[in-house]
């Protein structure tokens, strides 16, 4: 196949699956110049979803994992008024945004149906820590908000000390992007005199 030809058929596969499908259009450019070409971009395309998506999932966790810390902070505001831990718990609930609501809702409804010591005792996920303190409140009769508000603080304390621990670990995690964007430069200021000397003769 001539080259004119694979430079039109590369235009018209870009043009079809341009878009949302630009990765994938540019493993069908890069098969029509060299199949082993197009294996490795198919290869970068494959791998560089799977990173996003861990990524994606991992900001989610961060997310629910800081928001127990408002679920503490809710708690307390709903014991100082007077409610029950159950009572308070379902009500700061309704105002989580991660998927941690999703879990407090399922510790209430249990709660309700099953009893709240025996299943705040053994209820799991990312506010196990303050169930279990509320159920041992429960079972020794200790003052429940100081058990909630000692809970809010040592969650505070973490909270931070995980943020601290990320601000520490950005400058090797930022090494590998750096390089990534650097390498195509320098690839370009390379390989771009060759190419474009190689296409030179190609047309004459």
């Amino acid at each position: 196949m001539s080259h004119t030809w694979r430079a039109v058929l590369a235009v018209a596969a870009v043009a079809a699956l341009g878009g949302s499908r630009r990765r994938w259009a540019a493993c069908v450019v890069a098969a029509v110049w060299s199949p082993v070409l197009a294996v490795g971009v198919a290869l970068v395309t494959v791998v560089g979803r799977w990173v996003a998506g861990r990524r994606w999932r991992r900001a989610i966790d961060r997310e629910a994992t800081a928001e127990v810390v408002v679920l503490g902070e809710l708690v307390t505001l709903g014991l100082a008024a007077g409610m029950t831990f159950i009572a308070a718990l379902d009500r700061a609930g309704r105002e989580l945004q991660t998927t941690l609501a999703g879990e407090v809702d399922a510790v209430v409804r249990n709660s309700r149906r099953d009893g709240a010591h025996a299943v705040l005792a053994t209820a799991t996920g990312r506010g196990s820590r303050l169930y279990l303190l509320a159920a041992r409140a429960m079972a020794t009769g200790a003052p429940m908000l100081d058990a909630v508000e000692m809970f809010v603080a040592q969650e505070r304390d973490a909270e931070r000390a995980r943020r601290q621990a990320a601000v520490r670990r950005l400058p090797v995690t930022l090494v590998f992007p750096l390089a990534l964007l650097i390498l195509p430069g320098f690839v370009v200021v390379v390989l771009a005199p060759a190419l474009v000397a190689s296409l030179q003769r190609l047309g004459s």
